[in-house]
């Protein structure tokens, strides 16, 4: 399947209403306690897109943002799959999956 790693990323895009890596590790450092950089995350993200688990697309460029987009995910269907198969008698995952967020 997927590394835990790859495990809560893909639990993060599945909770979040528009995921996209800042979003993300936001709600991986509320999840773990503990500040990840951006890089393994966007490697998390790369290989479940290449699993099929996610997809991905760029935004429009805003002003806020300096005139560029922001790449956004949602997870697919055999993400959602996957996910639940890895979930199952893992107490804190099925929380979040259950409430979009830890008890």
């Amino acid at each position: 399947m997927t590394s835990s790693f790859e495990q809560w990323v893909l639990a993060a895009v599945n909770t979040l209403e528009d995921p996209y890596a800042i979003t993300i590790r936001a709600t991986l450092r509320n999840i773990c306690g503990e500040s990840i950089t951006l890089g393994p995350i966007y490697r998390a993200l790369d290989r479940l897109e290449d699993y099929g688990y996610i997809t991905s697309w760029m935004s429009p460029p805003t002003p806020e943002r300096g005139g560029y987009g922001k790449r956004n995910y949602r997870i697919q269907k055999a993400g959602r799959i996957a996910l639940k198969a890895v979930t199952s008698g893992v107490p804190v995952l099925e929380t979040i999956l259950a409430n979009g967020r830890p008890a």
